[in-house]
């Protein structure tokens, strides 16, 4: 079988389908330091993050949204590397982010992370390693 291990770099992005597209995006830029590198009304935007990875947030298509978990199959969060754990949480509360637990969770590979959503219910965490 062949390998394409030389040719591929990594995940340029995840996507999230947004009931409201501008609430969203504004959401992610306020609370999370992502900055708009090009929208389109009514149809989608693409984020950068600090560290220059992209996040896209596109306009749903109107079907409703099943009740998702943590561990519901399939892709179940965004987790997002900080360098100080302790200040994004501090930073997140004055931003209204509401965290699941009062305490720091032990990251799977190392580190603490804790978890929140977003305005439509979508996992995020921020990650200490």
């Amino acid at each position: 079988m062949p390998q394409y291990s030389e040719n591929i770099m990594g995940i340029d992005h995840p996507a999230l389908a947004a009931k409201n597209l501008e609430v969203m995006v504004k959401w992610y830029c306020r609370c999370l330091n992502y900055k708009v590198l090009v929208c389109k009304e009514n149809d989608g935007a693409i984020l950068v993050a600090p560290d220059k990875t992209f996040l896209e947030i596109m306009a749903a298509n109107g079907d409703s949204t099943p009740e998702r978990k943590n561990k519901t199959p399939g892709f179940s969060h965004l987790a997002i590397r900080v360098h100080n754990l302790k200040q994004a949480v501090a930073d997140g509360k004055k931003m209204g982010i509401v965290f699941e637990t009062d305490n720091d969770i032990p990251a799977l590979g190392g580190g603490s992370l804790r978890n929140f959503s977003d305005p439509e219910g979508n996992v995020l965490q921020f990650v200490e390693r």
